[in-house]
C-alpha cells in the first residue's frame, strides 16, 4: 500500500474539524498522531486518517503504523502499543547501524512515532525525556512533542 502525507490544510478540509480540535484529540489519543517530515514540518499518514475516518470512535493509539501497512487493533493496551512502537524504533536503529538505505529517515520517523505514542509507565516516560533532551541538543523540540510528554507525566501522576 502506498501511503502519502496529509498536511494541515487538507486534513482540516477532509475531517471538517478545527485545528484546535485536532490537536486536542491527538493529545488525548483519539486522533492519529502526526509524523515529523522535516525539521519544521509535520503531517499525518493518509492511511491512518482513512482508518480513523472509517471509525472515528476508535482510539488513535490503537492505530499502529508500519512502513508497509496500517493495522487498526481495537482494545490493545498502552503497553502493547508502546512495545510495538519501540520494536519498530529498534529495528530502524539496527538498520542505521548497518547502513541500510533510507535507514536514517526510517529511524527519525520511528523515533517521532514513539514520541507521539502514549507512554504506559515511568520507564517509557523517562525514555521519552532522554530522547527529547538529546534532540534539543541539535535542533528545536516541537511544542506538540512536549505536550505529549506532559500528558504522559500527568497520567502517571494521576495513577500514583
Amino acid at each position: 500500500m502506498t501511503d502519502r502525507f496529509i498536511r494541515m490544510p487538507e486534513l482540516l478540509a477532509r475531517t471538517g474539524l478545527s485545528e484546535r480540535t485536532i490537536y486536542n484529540r491527538e493529545s488525548a489519543g483519539t486522533f492519529p498522531a502526526r509524523v515529523r517530515i522535516g525539521p519544521n514540518a509535520v503531517a499525518w499518514r493518509e492511511s491512518e486518517l482513512v482508518a480513523w475516518m472509517a471509525d472515528p470512535t476508535t482510539s488513535a493509539h490503537n492505530v499502529v503504523s508500519t512502513t508497509e501497512t496500517t493495522h487498526v487493533e481495537v482494545g490493545r493496551s498502552r503497553r502493547a502499543v508502546w512495545d510495538a512502537a519501540m520494536a519498530r524504533y529498534q529495528v530502524a536503529q539496527k538498520r542505521m547501524e548497518v547502513g541500510a538505505e533510507k535507514a536514517a529517515d526510517n529511524l527519525i520517523e520511528a523515533e517521532f512515532a514513539i514520541l507521539g505514542t502514549r507512554a504506559p509507565d515511568r520507564k517509557a516516560v523517562l525514555w521519552k525525556m532522554k530522547r527529547l533532551l538529546a534532540i534539543a541538543e541539535h535542533s528545536e523540540i516541537e511544542q506538540n512533542d512536549l505536550d505529549h510528554l506532559m500528558a504522559d507525566i500527568g497520567r502517571l501522576l494521576e495513577n500514583a
